[in-house]
């Protein structure tokens, strides 16, 4: 199952929000893969983060790199992986993680254009 616009992609970093609806594609593209950057909105978050800041608000649009997803993603050596479910994580305006904590494993492909990002995460795929 790919993502498109329309979709909600569950939130996996530290920063209170949930779910994001996903609203607009860069680059013309159709669909979604792993390491692409997206526009979307903020639709479920709580109210206080373990810290006691809240980074995100519902309603606030959000750029977002698509970490891992649930259909299955072919890598050079021929091996197939995929995840139980997509999972995002919301970015800065300088396209850099707003949260210091990524819950769960991530895609090894975020490694050319968000290696600080991956390095947040716990183990990567």
């Amino acid at each position: 199952m790919s993502l498109y616009v329309g979709s909600n992609v569950k939130i996996v970093d530290r920063t209170g929000a949930k779910s994001a609806l996903i609203i607009c594609l860069f680059k013309n593209r159709r669909f979604i893969n792993v390491a692409q950057t997206i526009k979307s909105v903020c639709k479920k978050a709580i109210q206080k983060t373990s810290s006691g800041k809240r980074l995100a608000k519902k309603g606030f649009m959000y750029n977002i790199v698509l970490v891992k997803q649930k259909k299955a993603l072919t890598k050079l050596s021929g091996n197939q992986i995929f995840f139980k479910s997509s999972g995002a994580v919301l970015l800065n305006k300088e396209d850099g993680s707003l949260s210091y904590r990524i819950m769960g494993p991530v895609s090894i492909e975020l490694r050319f254009k968000y290696s600080k990002t991956l390095s947040y995460a716990n183990y990567t795929v």
